[in-house]
Parts: structure tokens; sequence; C-alpha cells
């Protein structure tokens, strides 16, 4: 018999999330699993929102009709507690290829960790592993539970919180982003917050807010380093040095570069070699040696690395190189993983503007439809690019007002104005 008492004094919400996990898998709805019962659908649903606790009777009748059996063990919390631990700390220590071991080891106990008061938590440490690594969407998995929100724990909370600000950086959501971070670093588990304002600089860093992410940056440095941690310390200078890279503040770029590769190549560490070899590529290209930029980007030994492709593309396009059709090609084709929709979609817009042959019928809707997504998002490099080609184009067809109404509108949403190649319209 399941201890009641144990349930009550439970987070409540745990048990009902359970069981609208179960429902939903199942396929089964409020008003069908009602029916299966003989118990109102309204009684069901308050369940589910932990607004109400079922009886013995009640929560038997439930389990029975979705074929589950709860499983109160306390050895289940035990086994919880030590994969999160170990999970996490993993994941704090970029020992990722550890971390989706255990991740394997817990999801072989799937249908056990579903059916315990520990359910919520199972989610969790799933979600918080696929959300850091980039592996998997996990929107859906956390809906649910923000759902319940006010029943969970602080740092269930702060978990979750956390875990939706990852998963709106990785959807380009930067405003949205930096709402959920700086939610998640006002409650829970203080300890967490490091890695979480790491996040939220980045966050800063592409809304063009500088100061914000260089002054949070230095003091996230500070405490890593006190942790021993030097590995996600090296990872913030290098987001240092982007801001400095976005300023055009090369010899700082360069500085930073120059002290993460000598760590880098001490401790054989390729992943954050290859990083810098695309920051200095990103130096080479604003000062407008692209020959040295492809020289760069040569180097790195990991071409799936994220903003690779991207700045490999743009600099074969202002370099007129003749490989660039090819490569256009092959990254813009639908089995390359690596890029986002939103890249392709960039990237697209870009050889369409820089080659009239490539341009059709869309050209104008891909630009609006990015113009959009990045307003929304507030990405305030590609809200200058958008909104300069829209310039652009209308300027082309002799719209003078149109692209008079869009540059006033850019002066609306511009923070700071940049000049670098996406905003100098006579470059391409």
């Amino acid at each position: 018999m399941v201890n009641k008492t144990k349930i009550v004094n439970m987070n409540l919400s745990v048990l009902g999330v359970y069981i609208r996990i179960a429902r939903i898998k199942a396929g089964i709805s409020l008003r069908k699993l009602a029916s299966l019962t003989n118990i109102s659908h309204t009684l069901i649903s308050n369940i589910e929102k932990g607004k109400q606790t079922p009886s013995e009777e009640t929560l038997k009748e439930i389990m029975n009709a979705l074929h589950l059996d709860l499983n109160t063990s306390e050895d289940i919390s035990t086994e919880i507690s030590y994969f999160y631990t170990n999970i996490f700390s993993n994941l704090l220590n970029y020992k990722y290829d550890v971390s989706k071991k255990l991740i394997e080891e817990l999801e072989k106990k799937a249908q056990i960790y579903q059916a315990s008061l520990e359910v919520v938590n199972y989610h969790i440490i799933k979600a918080l592993y696929y959300a850091i690594t980039n592996t998997k969407s996990v929107n859906a998995e956390i809906e649910v539970f923000e759902r319940v929100m006010q029943y969970l724990t602080p740092e269930q909370q702060q978990l979750i919180y956390f875990i939706k600000g990852v998963e709106y950086l990785r959807n380009f959501l930067y405003a949205d982003a930096e709402s959920y971070l700086k939610k998640a670093v006002t409650i829970g588990n203080n300890e967490l917050d490091v890695l979480i304002n790491e996040y939220l600089a980045k966050a800063y860093l592409k809304q063009y807010k500088f100061t914000n992410s260089v002054s949070l940056c230095t003091k996230i440095i500070e405490e890593y380093e006190k942790r021993t941690n030097y590995l996600r310390a090296m990872r913030c200078r290098l987001l240092i040095a982007r801001v400095y890279l976005a300023i055009m503040r090369f010899d700082q770029v360069i500085s930073l570069v120059e002290h993460v590769e000598q760590f880098a190549e001490q401790f054989k560490l390729q992943y954050y070699l290859d990083d810098c070899y695309i920051i200095r590529s990103g130096v080479s290209f604003y000062k407008g040696n692209y020959n040295k930029s492809i020289t760069d980007l040569d180097q790195v030994v990991d071409v799936t690395i994220p903003g690779y492709s991207y700045t490999r593309f743009r600099a074969y396009l202002l370099n007129k190189d003749p490989r660039l059709s090819e490569y256009y090609l092959e990254i813009t084709q639908d089995e390359y993983s690596s890029l986002s929709s939103y890249t392709k979609l960039l990237i697209k817009i870009l050889m369409k503007w820089q080659n009239n042959e490539y341009r059709d019928d869309l050209y104008i809707s891909e630009i609006n439809t990015l113009k959009d997504l990045v307003v929304k998002g507030n990405d305030q490099e590609l809200i200058g690019l958008t909104y300069n080609l829209l310039i652009a184009y209308h300027k082309e067809s002799r719209k003078y007002k149109k692209a008079l109404e869009i540059s006033e509108e850019l002066l609306k949403l511009k923070k700071i104005h940049i000049t670098h190649y996406s905003i100098k319209p006579n470059t391409i």
C-alpha cells in the first residue's frame, strides 16, 4: 500500500506531475481517464496540478487505469541524489563524456524513476544534461513542470528556470534567455549561480550589453579560479574576447586568445584551440584580411564546432573565393546537422545579397522572416544586418520612403551602431 503520510509530506505536485506525464504519454485525455476510473475529470485535473491530494482509493483507481505502480522506496531517492550530484559535477567541470555515461545508466531505469516520487528530479537531471550539452531539445520535458512551479522546491525551480534560459539561448531568443537566467539566480542554491551567470553573460553579449557581459565574466572568472575550475574560467575569457571582437578592440582580443592558447596547448585542449582559431579568424575578417581569416580557420580540427561554418562562409563570401558555391551547397544541405535552420537562413540571405544569380522571389520574404526572428530574440548584430539589407533592397527598388521608414525603425532597435561588414551596404 502507498504510504499516504509520506505522499502528503512530499511536494504535492510530484504525484500529480507524474500522473500527468504518464497520461499524456499513454495518449489518454482527462475525460477518457475520468470515464475509465469513474472519477471526475476536474478532480483528476486538480491532482495533476498539485492542488489536491488523492485518497488511497482514488490513487489506486488512477494508477490501475494507467497501468502504473507507484514506487515509494527510499532507495530511489538515494539513487537520484547520486546521479544528480555526479552528473552536475561533471557537467560543471566539462567532463561531458562522464556525464553521458551516467545519463545512459540513469535512463536504463527510466520506468522505475518515472513511477516514483523522484519523477521531477529525474526529468530535471536529464534536461539539465541535454540543455548544457546542446544535444536534445528539452522544452516539452520541462513545460510540464512549469505549470506547477509554485509547488516545486526552490532548487527545482532554479534548475527549471536555468534550463529554460539555456534553451532560449540555443534558439537565439536572447532577451527571453536573460529573463529566465535572471530568475534562476534569484532563487535556489547559490552554488549554481556561477554557472547560471556564465550563460547570462552570453545573453548579454548577443544583446550588445557589453559592459554587463564583461563585468559579469570578470566576477565569474574569479569565482571559477577560486574553485580551481580553470576550464570554465578560460571559457569566460573567450567570451570577453568576443565582446572585444564585436567592438573591434583587437589588441585585447589577441591578448586574451594568446592566454587561453597557452593554457590549451599545455593541457592539450583542442576544443579551446579551435575556438581561439575562430576568434583569430574574426579579427582578420574585420580587418579586411580575408585570406588570413581563411588560413586561421584552416587550423581548426573539429569543423563541427559552433561558429566555424558560418565564419568560413562569410570569409569565402567577401573574398569571392572560388570554393564559395561548393561550400554554400554543402552547408545548406538538410543533412548538414551542425547548422541550425536559423543560421542556414542567414547564410542563404547573405549568398543572395552578394550574388544576384542566387536571388529569387523568396529573397525579401526571407529577410523579413529573419528580421522578425532577430528582433524577437534581440540579436543586436543581426538586427543591424537584416534592417540594412531591407534598406538596401528598397533603395535598389527606388522605394526611398520605405527605406527611410525602415531606417527610423532600426534606430529605435539598435543599442550600439558598430561599423563592420554586416551594416555597410557598399561592402558587399
